[in-house]
């Protein structure tokens, strides 16, 4: 029966049968209201419980996932650390190894060079000639008076000459002493120019080193903030977002220089295998080519993971550096040899395709038909298009690196950020379903609210019969014998009662 039969059961018109309806239901419904409370009840406790405890379990596991978050965040910050105090260290070792490694020559130079400067000023120093012992016999004569001697005049004039004639020569012998100081000074200019220049050297390579050592005391200063549980989550999100997208477009980049030297290489190495695929299935050129493309990625990987450079294997770590640096080699060796083989094998593409061209105008009738004449630029383009796509994807593991400890970083956050908000959705649920609970039984006696009326006032009328009559009180004279009526007992008034 339809929905509109159902309804127009109990009479022609729609109104009537829609009463008729009400009628019957609501006593029905006024009947089973204690049970359907129950109901009602139970179930909205029983959605709400059941969504307050997931979402209760949902809060527990997103803070378990966000300690993870941050212990995971700890690691990588370590990691990155790390790294920075193993460049920082050889930095600082290679510039005191180069700089201040030769500081005892340097010292000598210095010291020689001191030494001689000494040696120069000292000889530049302004000595002042002696006074000569016939000085003070000339002022002896010359304070004695020469009595009218003509004798004495003339030795006293024959004397003045020579004093004269001394006194020019020592002059002349000063000036060119001074002159040979001043051009022994001059020569000292270079040797402090040198001394200063090896000072200045001396200085810029200490404050290299106190640079250096400044930065590691600073790795050392957040490696204790790490260990005291400070990890600064938010910084390293938002790095490890530009640092996810950026290594998502190298992997984009280095994934279409894998299709490109696929396909480079697919045609000359079917060419030399052969080994047709059946149907649709892989070939042996095909498997050749992959094989060739995965061992330049491998052999890339090896050697950075022997560099240290990445460190998606641990046990790398550990390895003795003569062991590493035979590994390194090893890996060199692979990587030069596949890159010589698909440089090979891209320069002869142009060859089996020459091949096949000449092979097809011969098939079509045209008579002594000779091979083209190779073109030396596109072999070498093909060469060398071979052997940088070879040595690109080598690389491929240092993006690899950056794409997962970025990709854990983000998805850590992204998860911890939807199990919150999961959780509180589920708790507004919850306490959605308790107040939609009250809103159903508010409804419900919406519904029944007749029966309820009527119900409620029967209760009152037979409340209000039921009661005893309560006694008038009667104010009466007093009197010395009060009289009682017989069988009425004796009341106590109402202010001795609590007597």
């Amino acid at each position: 029966m339809s929905p509109d039969g159902l309804i127009g059961l109990w009479a022609d018109s729609l109104s009537l049968s829609i009463f008729i309806w009400l009628v019957v239901l609501i006593p029905l419904a006024y009947l089973a209201r204690e049970q359907a409370e129950r109901v009602i009840r139970a179930f909205t406790r029983m959605l709400s419980s059941l969504l307050r405890h997931a979402g209760r379990g949902v809060g527990r596991r997103a803070q378990r996932l966000q300690r993870w978050r941050r212990d995971y965040l700890r690691g990588v910050e370590a990691r990155r650390l790390e790294g920075r105090f193993e460049q920082e260290y050889q930095a600082i070792h290679a510039r005191v190894n180069r700089d201040l490694g030769g500081y005892p020559a340097l010292q000598r130079r210095i010291n020689e060079q001191i030494s001689q400067l000494e040696r120069d000023y000292h000889t530049a120093q302004d000595q002042v000639p002696e006074e000569p012992s016939w000085v003070r016999t000339a002022n002896a004569l010359e304070a004695a008076p020469p009595k009218g001697d003509p004798r004495v005049s003339q030795v006293l004039e024959e004397m003045h000459d020579s004093l004269a004639r001394s006194a020019r020569d020592a002059l002349e012998e000063y000036r060119r002493s001074s002159r040979d100081r001043i051009e022994a000074l001059r020569g000292l200019l270079p040797a402090w120019r040198e001394l200063s220049d090896q000072l200045g050297q001396l200085d810029r390579s200490v404050r290299g080193v106190r640079d250096h050592a400044r930065r590691i005391d600073e790795m050392v200063m957040r490696f204790q903030h790490l260990q005291q549980g400070r990890v600064p989550s938010r910084s390293l999100t938002l790095a490890s977002t530009g640092v996810l997208a950026f290594s998502s477009f190298l992997l984009g980049l280095l994934a279409l220089c894998g299709v490109v030297l696929f396909h480079l290489l697919e045609r000359p190495m079917w060419e030399v295998l052969g080994g047709l695929p059946q149907g649709d299935g892989v070939g042996l050129s095909q498997l050749a080519v992959a094989l060739l493309i995965f061992m330049a990625v491998f052999a890339g990987a090896m050697m950075s993971e022997t560099r240290q450079v990445t460190r998606m294997i641990p046990a790398f770590g550990g390895v003795e550096p003569r062991v590493r640096r035979r590994f390194y080699l090893a890996g060199m060796v692979v990587l030069v040899t596949v890159a010589v083989l698909s440089g090979s094998l891209a320069a002869s593409r142009g060859l089996y395709m020459a091949q096949e061209d000449a092979l097809g105008l011969l098939l079509q009738g045209e008579p002594d038909m000779l091979l083209p004449a190779l073109d030396w630029l596109s072999t070498l383009t093909l060469l060398l298009l071979g052997l940088l796509l070879t040595f690109v994807l080598s690389l491929g593991a240092v993006p690899v690196q950056m794409f997962m400890q970025a990709l854990g970083v983000v998805t850590g956050t992204l998860a911890v950020f939807l199990l919150e908000i999961l959780s509180a959705l589920l708790l507004w649920v919850s306490w959605g379903l308790t107040l939609l609970g009250r809103l159903l039984l508010a409804l419900y006696e919406l519904w029944i609210f007749i029966p309820v009326r009527i119900e409620r006032a029967v209760q009152r009328a037979r409340n209000s019969r039921s009661a005893p009559e309560k006694p008038l009180a009667v104010i009466t004279p007093p009197s010395d014998s009060p009289s009682v009526a017989p069988g009425a007992e004796e009341s106590p008034p109402e202010g001795g009662r609590g007597a």
